[in-house]
């Protein structure tokens, strides 16, 4: 995968303090969800989303397109979280991400086989 530059300012402070000052690469969320987080290089690798160029970290927000492109729809609430998502982390096709415009978001989790969206009780500022 290609890189593109870091832009740091995209992240939220409490987010790119975690990320800079950890060497965790996994997050549990709940009994069975272990969530890959992406390094910080990593969220601004180029991806391609039926043959749109992005990076990771607005992987989610690829996926929510597709998904409405194909006639799914998503209530307001949903649409407006999902278009200030930023994909943080993975556990096999579910996306973790948090919501680009609170300073210290909760995890949310995104299921593309049918776009369905999961709040967790997790907050950025309690990862460790």
């Amino acid at each position: 995968m290609k890189n593109i530059a870091i832009q740091p300012e995209l992240l939220p402070a409490l987010y790119l303090s975690y990320i800079e000052n950890t060497d965790r690469k996994e997050v549990q969320l709940g009994r069975y969800n272990t969530f890959t987080l992406y390094t910080l290089e990593e969220l601004f690798e180029e991806i391609s989303v039926d043959e749109r160029k992005n990076i990771e970290l607005y992987l989610v927000r690829e996926y929510a397109q597709t998904m409405q492109e194909v006639g799914i729809e998503f209530e307001e609430g949903e649409q407006k979280l999902l278009a200030h998502s930023l994909t943080i982390g993975y556990d096999n096709t579910e996306a973790l991400f948090i919501d680009e415009r609170e300073v210290d978001s909760p995890l949310y989790v995104y299921y593309p086989d049918g776009g369905d969206i999961e709040k967790k009780k997790k907050r950025v500022s309690q990862l460790k």
